[in-house]
């Protein structure tokens, strides 16, 4: 009888797999755009890859100087223009962050001059710091725990590029050529971003499947900080490129007279401001990156004090 009631008994229920950490629920339907813009996103992240960066970085940087040193004769032929053709009492710099300087006509011709060899002196500046980005990069590891906000923003940046660029067309067809340059600079400073933030690989980010909260946070920071370090050199060459074509413009405006005339001094003030600032960027771009990991040290170092207290104790 025994025997039997241990024959007769069920036996159990083999337990269901707990479900991995990686799955998710299918709704079918309900996700089908989302699983288009996957596609699109996977399909933009192979396109723009480690290789596109790496065989178009150079070019922006030779590009960029080249064109320095067309910048540095535009400006003093743009200074001599505007002293010339624009009244007297309208001739003005514009220094950004120092503001509107009056000048006379003999003022903005040795303005002119004195650009021209300030822009020669930066140049050399932002090459000893041009290739400081690689090697900073390599050096400083960081991981996050997953791709995801790195496809949203890789998204929107792109997003973002292609929308201006619009705009920059719908300027052009409007007259305002200056704005369809600037709009062109930002389409490919947000390709390139793009490309770190679908290629995390890039800049030395590692996706980690057990991160912390505190974690996340710095390896998002940690993210923008790298890739913006990364992106220096397309920025330097697009930057000195868009500024020598708007001081062309520019020169041009001046040359025509009128209310064109004064547009065509403000956007070669815009231009001037732009390769300037172009020029600098790789000394404040590394400046900034150093100052952003000694902070990260910093923390890291307070946050990790009371375990070394605990231990001590």
């Amino acid at each position: 009888m025994v025997e039997n009631a241990n024959q007769q008994k069920p036996a159990p229920k083999a337990k269901k797999p707990a479900p991995t950490a990686g799955s998710e629920p299918r709704m079918f339907g309900a996700t089908v755009i989302v699983g288009l813009i996957a596609k699109f996103v996977e399909l933009i992240g192979k396109v723009l890859g480690a290789k596109f960066f790496d065989a178009t970085a150079y070019f922006f940087t030779l590009i960029g100087h080249w064109a320095t040193l067309v910048a540095a004769g535009l400006w003093f032929v743009f200074c001599l223009i505007a002293a010339i053709a624009i009244p007297s009492q309208n001739l003005a710099i514009f220094i950004w962050p120092l503001g509107i300087f009056k000048l006379s006509i003999a003022a903005m011709i040795i303005a002119g001059i004195v650009g021209a060899a300030v822009i020669l002196l930066l140049q050399y500046i932002a090459t000893r710091f041009l290739q400081s980005g690689d090697r900073l990069i390599k050096s400083s590891p960081s991981s996050m725990a997953s791709k995801g906000y790195l496809e949203c923003v890789g998204l929107l940046l792109l997003i973002s590029g292609l929308v201006f660029f619009i705009f920059g067309i719908v300027g052009l067809v409007s007259g305002r050529v200056p704005q369809f340059f600037f709009s062109l600079a930002w389409l490919v400073i947000t390709v390139y971003w793009t490309c770190f933030a679908l290629n995390q690989e890039t800049v030395n980010v590692q996706i980690a499947t057990e991160s912390s909260a505190g974690q996340e946070f710095i390896g998002i920071l940690s993210f923008w900080a790298k890739s913006a370090l990364k992106l220096v050199p397309i920025a330097f060459g697009v930057a000195l490129t868009v500024g020598a074509v708007v001081l062309v413009v520019s020169a041009i405006m001046c040359l025509v007279g009128g209310n064109t005339a004064i547009s065509g001094l403000v956007n070669g003030n815009m231009a001037g401001n732009l390769v300037f600032w172009g020029l600098l960027l790789p000394l404040f771009a590394y400046m900034g990156f150093l100052a952003y990991y000694l902070a990260i040290d910093l923390i890291l170092a307070i946050l990790k004090l009371p375990r070394l207290l605990e231990k001590k104790g």
